[in-house]
């Protein structure tokens, strides 16, 4: 399937295999963060192991979007437009840290590491 886009047309996998919809089958019904499950236990009640599970998760967030939060509790559908807010919130911010984090060590060690003498200020 196909869906044009104003620069170009994308295409869209809706297929699920059999063990991506059992995934998905189970995360549906725990809605909430107060339902939320371990990574090993899914992937235990899947039949899968756990990076594999991860791998699954990934797609189905990202080619699918399925609205799957994940943080201490374990992982779990959204149940709410607030749980779904928080959750971008968090990601959002956990990117730009990241993202800062990485500049600052790049600027500071990378002449360095590569053999040019550091300039004193």
């Amino acid at each position: 399937m196909q869906i044009a886009n104003r620069k170009s047309q994308i295409e869209i996998d809706w297929t699920l295999d059999p063990i991506e919809a059992r995934v998905l089958a189970l995360l549906r019904v725990r809605r909430g963060r107060s339902q939320a499950i371990k990574v090993p236990e899914l992937a235990r009640l899947v039949g899968i192991g756990s990076r594999r599970l991860q791998t699954i998760i990934r797609r189905l967030c990202v080619e699918h979007g399925e609205p799957i939060l994940s943080g201490g509790a374990g992982i779990w559908y959204a149940a709410t437009a607030e749980e779904l807010l928080a959750s971008y919130h968090e990601q959002r911010r956990k990117s730009i840290s990241g993202l800062i984090r990485q500049r600052r060590v790049y600027r500071k060690h990378l002449a360095r590491l590569q053999g040019q003498t550091e300039m004193a200020a």
